[in-house]
């Protein structure tokens, strides 16, 4: 008697979950808020893009020109062309995605072309 019980309680908890539907994911657009600021470029702080969390997006100590080779994903010596900046000041930037999921990799790069185009009215074209 008591195997049948704890086997129907957990039947019940592991098929309770399949009638329900999840939430559509959000449109990864734009993010909600992002901060740039520029950085120091003799500074010694390590370079790197990550998501914090579900919502915090966080990119720290890249140039232009990187920022646009992992937006787009591009090797960055493809990269031509643009003011001589773009290859030294170095930015941070912090930013908030929307919706209640984390956006998966190719969703934070879609956002963070769209703050490129946004902040660094960033146009290009491509040649073979």
């Amino acid at each position: 008697m008591i195997c049948q019980i704890v086997v129907a309680a957990l039947s019940m908890s592991v098929f309770g979950g399949l009638g329900q539907s999840d939430a559509p994911r959000p449109k990864f657009d734009a993010f909600e808020v992002a901060t740039i600021k520029p950085v120091d470029p003799d500074a010694k702080a390590g370079r790197y893009i990550v998501m914090q969390g579900t919502h915090r997006f966080v990119e720290k100590a890249y140039t232009l020109k990187l920022l646009i080779a992992a937006a787009y994903d591009l090797n960055p010596r493809t990269i031509s062309g643009g003011p001589g900046w773009i290859e030294s000041e170095h930015y941070d930037i912090v930013a908030i995605t929307p919706g209640e999921v984390r956006p998966t990799h190719d969703e934070q790069m879609s956002m963070l072309r769209s703050l490129l185009a946004d902040r660094f009215k960033l146009t290009f074209h491509c040649e073979q």
